[in-house]
């Protein structure tokens, strides 16, 4: 009997600590983009597709929970070696240059590349590589290819030559150039290149995959060798597990079928702001949540919403077009790439010191002088004190951080603002008495803010729903609730246009 209990009582704590260990391991980011059937939306904005199905249940089953980025192919590649915006990488085919900044979880596919011609051009006698290049210099026509592909030794040095070839980015590209008569044809995925086709995409229509296949070569998860060590050895324990199962193969014989009605791939993008963005019970609320939200429902769309460090969000949001993040200031360096949607809120911007601390703040000079004030990198607090040529900032990863610093006497000041210190304090677990506003540094409008590559289209759709939404009450019902739960006395002004702390 006491042997029994033993074991139960082992057994107990390794369930027990496997669990805390799965919910300790954090997200992994996985880069996707519009190419189905390996990667696609839904009507409802949500992500599927043979390539995406296969990384998320092995990033899933390893105990991750998964964010996906849009990405163009060659600019993840060079991302993942970063380690920084992209985690992980579908669809990659190991060779010795990737090997030493990737590490490689698979293979669980294997793909084929092969020539995509017109469809008067089916039966061009091409069974090599050298047929190919005969042709080229015969007809005096290039071949497009797609960036970022690995090719068999004998072709890759005419795959870098002008005279023989021409890059692309997408299957879009490509089938445009071809349907042009500027190239003879294009190398790319045959799956990917029948289902287009299959499907009557309109830059493949006319077009045919030829016989001649120039490789056909295993897919394999890659990960940045940035990434924790742990990381590698969990998700090639997920893959070894799962492939002695049927999901690969259940998942490959999907009939995946894009729905007809076209769709804007959006990535909204926020970082957590308590009260504007926050976590509750592992679910995205807030003022700026419920905004968006609204925004949405006036729409007809339902784009899931990622949240990232303000930092990694805002470099997310401006270099990749269909993006949306919020709530963020209008500034200076954001302006030639961003579209501002709002205002959405006003705020006031202050620095705070110790209610204990005798420290007297009444001049930005006055502030300059202290060792050092924590604030968030990347953030309009921190911007507009390195305008005013401050030497002393302490850069955070996010607000709360600089505030435990600040009550630990680590730093002598901190910034925040009258809409973010009552969340701040109640996260961290600290009263009100122990930091007080010492100077006001300056006032605000928050935005929704849009990448100006976005569809025109788009935007015009988000400037119309969100002025419906001010307009027919949604904003004052939004400000009423929020008043109450943060105990705020905000309200929505027509005057401003946004919504505000009411001074009594």
């Amino acid at each position: 009997m006491k042997l029994v209990n033993i074991i139960f009582a082992l057994v107990s704590i390794f369930i027990i600590n496997s669990a805390i260990q799965a919910e300790g391991k954090g997200e992994l980011v996985l880069r996707v983009t519009e190419i189905p059937p390996m990667y696609f939306q839904t009507h409802t904005g949500e992500w599927t597709g043979r390539d995406y199905s296969i990384a998320k249940r092995i990033i899933e089953n390893a105990g991750y929970s998964l964010r996906i980025v849009t990405m163009p192919w060659k600019r993840a590649l060079t991302e993942l070696i970063k380690g920084e915006l992209v985690d992980v990488l579908a669809g990659v085919t190991p060779n010795q240059e990737r090997a030493k900044d990737y590490l490689f979880i698979g293979p669980y596919d294997y793909e084929e590349i092969g020539l995509i011609v017109k469809k008067e051009d089916e039966n061009l006698p091409i069974h090599t590589v050298s047929d190919l290049i005969e042709h080229l210099q015969k007809t005096k026509m290039k071949v497009g290819y797609h960036r970022g592909y690995i090719f068999p030794g004998e072709f890759k040095k005419y795959a870098t030559n002008k005279r023989y070839s021409h890059g692309f980015t997408n299957y879009e590209q490509g089938g445009k150039m071809l349907r042009a008569n500027r190239i003879i044809g294009f190398i790319a995925q045959r799956a990917v290149s029948q289902y287009q086709i299959d499907n009557g995409v309109e830059h493949m229509r006319g077009l045919v995959v030829h016989s001649f296949i120039f490789r056909r070569a295993p897919n394999y998860l890659a990960l940045s060798k940035k990434s924790d060590p742990q990381v590698y050895v969990d998700l090639v324990s997920s893959f070894d597990e799962l492939k002695w199962t049927d999901v690969f193969e259940e998942i490959k014989k999907t009939k995946w079928k894009k729905p007809v009605k076209s769709v804007e791939n959006l990535n909204l993008i926020t970082a957590l702001e308590p009260p504007q963005q926050y976590l509750e019970d592992g679910k995205l609320q807030g003022i700026g949540i419920d905004v968006i939200n609204a925004i949405q429902n006036e729409i007809g769309s339902s784009y899931k919403i990622s949240h990232f460090p303000w930092a990694r969000g805002m470099k997310n949001a401006k270099i990749n077009k269909n993006s949306i993040m919020f709530l963020a200031a209008k500034t200076l360096d954001r302006e030639p790439h961003f579209i501002f949607l709002g205002p959405i809120l006003a705020k006031k911007y202050y620095l705070y010191k110790r209610s204990t601390d005798n420290l007297m703040i009444e001049s930005l000079e006055a502030a300059r002088n202290v060792e050092s004030i924590a604030s968030v990198q990347s953030d309009v607090r921190t911007k507009y004190l390195i305008n005013q040529k401050f030497s002393n900032i302490h850069l955070m990863r996010d607000h709360q951080q600089g505030l435990l610093m600040l009550t630990r006497g680590r730093v002598d000041l901190w910034t925040s603002s009258d809409w973010e210190l009552s969340s701040q304090l109640k996260a961290a677990d600290i009263s009100f008495s122990q930091v007080i506003p010492v100077y006001e540094l300056f006032k605000k409008y928050n935005y929704i803010i849009i990448n100006n590559q976005t569809n025109p289209k788009t935007i015009r759709e988000w400037k119309k729903a969100l002025r419906k939404i001010k307009d027919d009450g949604t904003m004052d019902n939004i400000a009423a609730k929020w008043s109450k739960k943060l105990n705020l006395n905000l309200h929505f002004s027509k005057k401003s246009d946004a919504i505000e702390i009411k001074l009594e």
